[in-house]
């Protein structure tokens, strides 16, 4: 977890980012007046929704590393959590909005056509207080991977095996998916 309130003697290293993500960084913090940890952890997360897991890095001989972070802002009511994520993420909700358009396009398209050929998939880059059922579909769906979003880390945990009567396997799930286990 990376807590978003850095004090003057562990500030965020901002300079470790690549240039333009320091300066927005940055310049967002300062314009929304929050820590730089806010803004660059909403902001790398925001890069590796975009870069999408078909994209590794080979760390050493049979060590891939996908672009998949599991973050979570942490800070007092009042510090621009939620104001900064939807900052961030003004541009992938736009983008996964006309992903959506799309797919209803071709949904009605391949209804008219009665068509017996795979029913189109909706494309998403992130999701919001799914069930780990649900989360498991739109995975298959989008082989990229996608952003869960939540304004409240509290709905994450609390809403795990809700529909089970706590005798799911939601954490079990979502561990695989944390390591990169496929969750199928």
């Amino acid at each position: 977890m990376i807590i978003p309130n850095t004090s003057d003697d562990h500030p965020f290293p901002t300079n470790c980012l690549p240039k333009p993500l320091a300066d927005i960084t940055r310049k967002m913090a300062a314009v929304k007046s929050c820590s730089e940890a806010l803004v660059a952890v909403a902001l790398l997360v925001a890069c590796a929704v975009m870069i999408g897991g078909r994209t590794s890095l080979v760390l050493r001989a049979g060590w891939l590393v996908s672009a998949q972070i599991f973050a979570a802002i942490v800070g007092a009511s009042g510090t621009g959590k939620t104001h900064i994520l939807d900052a961030v993420f003004k541009a992938i909700q736009i983008m996964q909005s006309e992903m959506l358009d799309d797919y209803e396009a071709e949904f009605e398209a391949w209804r008219k056509a009665e068509s017996t050929g795979p029913r189109p998939v909706a494309k998403r880059l992130w999701t919001s207080n799914p069930t780990v059922e649900l989360l498991v579909r739109v995975l298959a769906e989008n082989p990229d991977g996608v952003a869960w979003k939540s304004d409240e880390l509290n709905s994450v945990f609390g809403g795990m095996n809700q529909y089970k009567n706590g005798r799911g396997n939601d954490e079990q799930v979502l561990l695989c998916s944390f390591s990169g286990t496929s969750i199928i």
